[in-house]
């Protein structure tokens, strides 16, 4: 009779369910929609501010850390946020689609 192990990581883990997408961009599908909350603003304006989502501090604490971030990129591209002049796009690294940043 033949066993098989089975090690703890594997029983401890969940199995994998398969990803079902719903569809591409489905909430810009329909650019004539209305929902009168957040959306309307998202599709209107490509952004949209919600008040109250986090804590002043946390918000004040992530632009601190993108801050940082954008000024070191790979060694550091040129960025400084207290000169407007080197607000340039040669100076930002390039975010693609995914939100994967390139320099």
């Amino acid at each position: 009779m033949a066993t098989t192990a089975i090690s703890q990581e594997t029983l401890a883990s969940p199995p994998t369910l398969p990803a079902k997408p719903s569809g591409p961009n489905k909430l810009f599908s329909k650019s004539d929609a209305k929902h009168g909350d957040f959306r309307d603003d998202l599709l209107r304006d490509g952004f949209c501010v919600v008040k109250g989502a986090i804590p002043r501090e946390r918000a004040d604490q992530y632009a601190e850390e993108m801050y940082k971030y954008v000024e070191t990129f790979k060694g550091g591209l040129g960025f400084k946020r207290d000169d407007p002049s080197t607000y340039l796009e040669t100076n930002m690294p390039v975010i693609n689609e995914k939100g994967m940043c390139l320099g």
